[in-house]
């Protein structure tokens, strides 16, 4: 049997199941009152047909009287589900949303950390940083300073808050910084400046400064300033040019004293490769105004009397001078004293005193004897500034050293070659020399295809002369000879003693009449000589000659000599006085070896 429980069970509107319920009754109700006819009354029939009428007008009802509450129903139903939907999609959105403020919330506390943090960082710095810190606030008055500003200035930074910027600095600084700071307060970064800053002690201090614009939130409310003591790096810097300075001089003076090393080493070498004193003079020409630059010079040396200083070397303008100088030995404060001299106010009227103060002598001294004065003049120190041409009195005393010690081993070498190659008493070249000479003028004479005209003079009866005047007498006499040769020669010929009495004359380029007429002309001029000895005339002077030619009377040195000398003895033998020229077979006369015989005979 179905009850109200089992309807229950249903889903469905109230109204629903009471009119389930009551069809439910009349069903039952018909069904037993088909089942008992007997029991059938007017009201029974009358139920009964309600009860069939119910159970064919349920469906019709029930879908006339129940479809809007079903349609209700589903909507209701979707609207709750939507609801539901709606509800968590809030709650997840709730959910996203707090995690997302939890995250934000995060964030902005690490920020305001960070921030707490960088705070207390640029706290620090501003507060142990060794440069000045400043605020200045668009008016023109100090917000802020940091301590340093106390060390550097000497004011606490409170004396100064407050206050303008300008009252720090120098006047002469002002219009600088107010323009720098209209820039930055327009936006302008600057680069830095180099200002000046009054201490509380009244010292300047020197600093370099650095303005920007202070920009909080997009807007500029001030200007930040960070300016740093420049004292000690000045004093770095000038102490570091004052070494560069140093270093430079150094290096110039080391540049021209490895140049005046190396110059003084070519002097050396070139002095010591001269063979005669006129090539020494040249070198020292060529190099002394190297070793001297901007300075003028002349090199004085002592006559061969003594007496005079004769100049040989000079160079420069100023020495034009003194170039045509020629003074005593005395006159010289550098010579008396044996020592380098400035030359100044002792030298007032001396050859060596000019308009030109800044000069100085140096003497010539080599083993123990000296030689001359090396004398240096510079122009004025203003015309010479920045162009060394300061006198350096080392080097002159180094050069003055060497030329003296080369010049003393020249004149030396010529004593020695001299007294080699020419005659002690006549000053001619002797014998050695002139087989030496010969050998080569043939030689010379060969190879150009030229003549060679040789002469032998002989004095005759030269030992009448000793004999009655006395050996001085005739020594004056080979004397008198021997100079009288030596004015009536070429200079290409050459004039030697070849013994005795007996000279020798070699003439280059002479042919046999040139050379005859050479002899001839000799000899008259000889007996024209006047030769005096102690107030006495000699007498008359006559002489003998012997001439021989390259290549017409031989061919090699040691025949043409022989050829000569047999000429001079037939001259001797034909009476004397006279000019004899050898046969074209000379070489088959006596020998001078059995002539000599002959004579002393």
């Amino acid at each position: 049997m179905l009850t109200f429980k089992h309807l229950a069970h249903f889903r469905c509107p109230p109204a629903t199941l009471i009119v389930i319920a009551s069809t439910v009754l009349l069903c039952e109700t018909a069904l037993q009152l088909v089942g008992q006819p007997q029991r059938l009354t007017p009201f029974s029939d009358a139920l009964l047909r309600a009860a069939f009428l119910s159970v064919i007008l349920f469906p019709v009802l029930h879908f006339l009287l129940f479809r809007p509450l079903r349609q209700s129903s589903a909507e209701r139903e979707r609207a709750e589900a939507a609801l539901h939907q709606a509800r968590d999609e809030l709650d997840m959105r709730v959910a996203e949303r707090t995690i997302a403020w939890e995250h934000v919330n995060s964030r902005l506390q690490e920020e305001v950390h960070e921030h707490r943090e960088s705070e207390a960082r640029y706290r620090g710095l501003f507060d142990t940083a060794r440069d000045a810190i400043f605020l200045i606030s668009p008016d023109g008055t100090l917000e802020a300073l940091n301590p340093a500003f106390e060390t550097i200035t000497g004011y606490e930074p409170s004396e100064w808050l407050g206050r303008p910027f300008e009252s720090l600095l120098p006047s002469e600084d002002v219009p600088l910084l107010q323009q720098f700071f209209t820039f930055a307060l327009q936006g302008e970064t600057l680069p830095a400046i180099r200002l000046r800053v009054r201490a509380k002690s009244g010292q300047i201090i020197h600093g370099e400064t650095i303005v920007a614009p202070h920009i909080i939130a997009g807007n500029i409310v001030g200007v930040l300033g960070i300016a740093r003591d420049l004292t000690e790096r000045l004093q770095t810097e000038e102490a570091l040019c004052q070494a560069n300075e140093r270093l430079r001089v150094l290096v110039t003076e080391l540049r021209d004293h490895n140049r005046e090393t190396a110059l003084l080493a070519e002097f050396g070498e070139l002095l010591q490769g001269c063979t005669t004193t006129e090539e020494a003079y040249r070198v020292i020409g060529h190099i002394s105004p190297q070793l001297f630059p901007h300075t003028s010079g002349v090199l004085f040396t002592f006559k061969p009397s003594r007496d005079d200083l004769d100049v040989v070397v000079k160079w420069g303008e100023v020495a034009a001078e003194l170039g045509q100088r020629i003074f005593e030995p005395s006159k010289c404060w550098a010579l008396r004293r044996g020592r380098l001299n400035q030359v100044g106010s002792l030298c007032e009227g001396l050859p060596c005193r000019t308009a030109l103060t800044n000069a100085l002598c140096v003497p010539m001294i080599a083993q123990g004897e000296t030689l001359g004065v090396l004398h240096l003049q510079t122009p004025s120190p203003s015309e010479t500034e920045g162009q060394n041409g300061g006198l350096n009195e080392q080097l002159a005393l180094i050069s003055a050293e060497r030329i003296a010690m080369a010049l003393a081993n020249l004149m030396l070498r010529e004593t020695l070659y001299s007294q080699s190659v020419r005659d002690s008493l006549t000053g001619l070249f002797n014998r050695r020399f002139m087989e030496e000479t010969l050998s080569r003028e043939i030689r010379r004479a060969e190879r150009h295809q030229q003549p060679l005209g040789v002469i032998i003079l002989d004095l005759d009866h030269f030992k009448r002369f000793n004999d009655t005047f006395g050996h001085d007498a005739g020594d004056a006499l080979l004397r008198e000879v021997s100079g009288f040769l030596k004015a009536n020669i070429r200079g290409s010929d050459v004039a030697c003693r070849f013994g005795g009495e007996e000279f020798f004359l070699i003439l280059p380029e002479s042919h046999l009449e040139g050379t005859r007429g050479k002899a001839e002309e000799l000899r008259q001029k000889v007996s024209m000589l006047t030769v005096e000895y102690l107030g006495q005339s000699l007498g008359t002077v006559t002489a003998s000659l012997g001439v021989a030619v390259f290549p017409n009377h031989a061919l090699t040195a040691t025949t043409l000599l022989r050829t000569a000398d047999q000429a001079l003895y037939q001259a001797k033998r034909a009476g004397r006085d006279r000019v004899v020229v050898a046969e074209p077979d000379g070489g088959h006369g006596l020998s001078r070896n059995c002539r000599e015989d002959n004579e002393a005979a």
